[in-house]
């Protein structure tokens, strides 16, 4: 039976036997009870007569809250060994998106690299039968918008059943073209959840969309203060300016002036990744650009070999779900 929100109904049940005085007047077929009502608000009273048991129940609202998240496992996706440039779709799997190793929290939205999806994961409290309509105020996001139903990616309500507390969506990898409008680096959006029942309560998760992170590469004998002014500024046209990143890699000890090809790769590497692992704090993303100078450039090629060498590590694998 439907129930409104902040309306108090009773749940009576008939009696098992026949030796009660009273019948119960509604009851079809007839079933002899006493016919009573409650005094305190909590008990069901009958007068001398045996008391029928009844419970007290009281719709109540639920709260919803939204988490954004990105994937960090390949069983997140449904293709993790898609082309190079195909977006990546994650699984209607409740189960696999519910485990928290599989996918970690994003503080302020998606990177539009053409091929990472932002995740939106719903959680109620406490647990009750509900249903919301999900809408994204940019038109373009909006259509690429998918919902959790059952098992298979498809459109709105959200349904809360009264059992699981957690629903989901997802917006889908986009190149930075398609979504931020030329001259912009980032657009802001907001997701809404309004419930179909009354109140019809309303929550809103803000949200950004940017173009990728611009990580600068120095050259032989030098470090991440290279970088003039005018060429930081520049750069701003193409994303924004905390998105532009120099990095430094072989410092100590003068190490980029004399260490060999062979051991600088894996130093960059592994700075590039701790770089990757900030920004992931607050982004989904996979892909970013990076601009390198004279030898950078070149340790930059060697990161991105096919196969694994003592000069080059292989581009492709499971980091970057073989984008």
């Amino acid at each position: 039976m439907p129930v409104t929100l902040g309306t108090t109904y009773w749940l009576v049940l008939k009696p098992a036997v026949t030796n009660e005085s009273n019948s119960w007047n509604f009851a079809f077929p007839w079933v002899p009870g006493s016919l009573a009502g409650s005094y305190d608000d909590s008990t069901w009273s009958g007068g001398p007569t045996p008391q029928l048991p009844a419970f007290r129940l009281t719709a109540t609202n639920a709260t919803v809250t939204v988490q954004m998240m990105r994937g960090v496992s390949d069983s997140v996706f449904v293709n993790p060994s898609g082309g190079i440039d195909d977006p990546l779709e994650p699984i209607p799997d409740a189960g696999v998106l519910n485990n928290p190793t599989n996918q970690l929290p994003v503080s302020q939205g998606l990177v539009a690299d053409g091929v990472t999806p932002l995740l939106f994961k719903f959680h109620e409290t406490p647990t009750v039968q509900a249903s919301y309509i999900v809408a994204i105020d940019n038109p373009t996001l909006a259509a690429h918008l998918h919902i959790w139903q059952n098992g298979t990616w498809g459109g709105n309500p959200v349904r809360f059943d009264g059992v699981t507390s957690t629903r989901f969506a997802y917006i889908d990898g986009l190149a930075p073209e398609a979504v931020i409008p030329t001259g912009q680096v980032e657009i802001v959006a907001a997701l809404t959840l309004t419930n179909t029942q009354p109140p019809y309560e309303v929550v809103t998760q803000i949200f950004r969309v940017r173009r990728p992170p611009i990580l600068l590469v120095h050259g032989y004998n030098s470090n991440s203060d290279t970088w003039g002014p005018d060429f930081l500024n520049a750069l701003t046209a193409a994303t924004a300016s905390d998105f532009i990143l120099p990095i430094s890699y072989g410092v100590s000890n003068d190490f980029n002036t004399w260490g060999s090809f062979a051991a600088l790769v894996p130093d960059l590497s592994a700075v590039l990744s701790a770089k990757e692992d900030l920004l992931h704090q607050g982004w989904a993303f996979t892909r970013y650009d990076v601009a390198a100078h004279s030898q950078g450039g070149v340790l930059t090629r060697l990161l991105c070999g096919q196969n694994e060498s003592p000069y080059t590590l292989k581009f492709k694998g499971p980091r970057n779900f073989n984008r």
